[in-house]
């Protein structure tokens, strides 16, 4: 793969302005049982989600299996407890304490057992161990198909948007009349709405935001898109919001997507992230920054790990002091100040601890290459775990794209960009 420079800090980890580079899934072949999670429910994990009313919390394990019980009208879970490590959430955390009346312990299955112990500590949802996460496959594309016809003879690209969301869009970006397109929102039992352009292409980013034209950024695209080349991004590095889908000519080698439904969009994120005002759930590197959050236990989950890796993993030893690593925000934001810019400087030690695998770096077995074993034994980044359940194969911390975990596409010879938001919704 083309290496690539990185953008910004608070961007992503990779720069969209040279060409090449395909992905490829780092163990074993796709699954359809779920979005892009092999062998895994949309959505779900090892005890993916405590009851609705906090009665009753399954508890996450390293490798159980079994059906969790539902107290009190909650929802069932849907894995067992393999000794009871951290309990489940569900949109921040709903199972802290309490006993379940049904799950199971030591990992035996059991759909009406008689211990399902509830775990401390809240986990977000991911898939059992040894499961992997891959990119998104054109048998799961799931967008509504686009019905206005391409401009003829085009000069550029041929651009289409859809807003199959159902709050309206203002869509931003270069090359389009005004700049500026409201999309409304889908009504119920009628057909999203559309837009199609001769459209010269835009080396920057395009943005949606909700509201009015100058209202809340929910979303946007990186791309270096003109009729040579069509490379695009998506990004969760900044916030997760709305979902959406990029495609080319040729979605079977041209496409990068998320496609969990909107209203599931914040199932997972932790609670402090929560932005209940404008429905995105915050990167911990900007929500740490603020002085006023540094000291919550979020901010401060990866400090010791950090310590750990720097200290024990060899590829990290080299880089530096302990202290000269910084804290807190800057190992989320694979960032540095005043000089403190080993996370910055050193990639992979940076995905090292955000991805949860510093405990593996001797053992051949869990090689952290193998995206299978990322964020499967705390201490992880809970925003990156929640963020590509949702979102498998997109961004969710700057150096998200070592070993090719990204939502960075290339299309070579592509001459049209499809860009659907919402393309799970019904």
């Amino acid at each position: 793969m083309v290496n690539r420079a990185r953008v910004t800090r608070t961007a992503l980890g990779v720069s969209l302005f040279l060409f090449g580079g395909a992905l490829i899934p780092a163990c074993g072949s796709s699954s359809s049982s779920g979005p892009n999670i092999a062998a895994g429910a949309a959505n779900s994990s090892s005890g993916s989600a405590g009851s609705v009313n906090g009665a009753a919390g399954s508890a996450v394990a390293s490798g159980g299996q079994g059906n969790a019980g539902s107290a009190s009208g909650g929802q069932s879970a849907s894995a067992g407890t393999s000794s009871g490590v951290a309990g489940s959430v569900a949109n921040g955390g709903n199972s802290s304490s309490g006993s379940a009346n049904g799950g199971n312990a030591n990992g035996g299955a059991s759909s009406a057992g008689n211990s399902g112990s509830a775990g401390s500590a809240g986990s977000p949802m991911m898939t059992h161990p040894g499961q992997c996460i891959y990119p998104p496959q054109a048998s799961e594309r799931k967008a509504p198909p686009f019905t206005l016809p391409a401009p003829q003879n085009p000069a550029g690209l041929v651009l289409r948007l859809m807003n199959n969301c159902p709050q309206d869009l203002w869509v931003h970006a270069n090359g389009i009349p005004n700049g500026v397109v409201e999309l409304a929102g889908k009504q119920a039992g009628q057909a999203p709405t559309e837009q199609v352009y001769d459209w010269p292409g835009l080396s920057g980013r395009m943005s949606v935001n909700e509201g009015s034209a100058n209202g809340y950024n929910v979303n946007f695209i990186e791309m270096n898109a003109n009729k040579q080349a069509l490379n695009v991004n998506l990004s969760n590095v900044d916030w997760v919001g709305l979902p959406v889908e990029v495609r080319g000519n040729d979605p079977s080698k041209c496409l990068t997507a998320c496609y969990t439904p909107l209203a599931q969009m914040m199932n997972g994120c932790p609670q402090q992230l929560l932005d209940t005002t404008h429905h995105v759930c915050q990167a911990p590197k900007d929500w740490c920054a603020n002085a006023n959050n540094a000291q919550d236990p979020l901010c401060t989950a990866l400090d010791a790990a950090g310590a750990a890796v720097i200290a024990n993993d060899p590829k990290c030893k080299a880089g530096g002091s302990i202290d000269a690593a910084g804290t807190g925000w800057k190992i989320y934001g694979c960032a540095g100040n005043n000089n403190e810019n080993f996370w910055d400087q050193n990639p992979y030690c940076c995905a090292e601890v955000n991805r949860g695998y510093l405990s593996d770096v001797n053992d051949p077995a869990k090689d952290e290459t193998q995206n299978c074993n990322y964020y499967k034994t705390m201490p992880f980044s809970t925003y990156s775990a929640y963020a590509q359940t949702v979102c498998p194969f997109v961004y969710s911390f700057a150096y998200d794209d070592v070993n090719n975990q990204s939502g960075f596409q290339s299309c070579q010879g592509a001459t049209e960009m499809d860009v659907t938001w919402c393309p799970g919704d019904p």
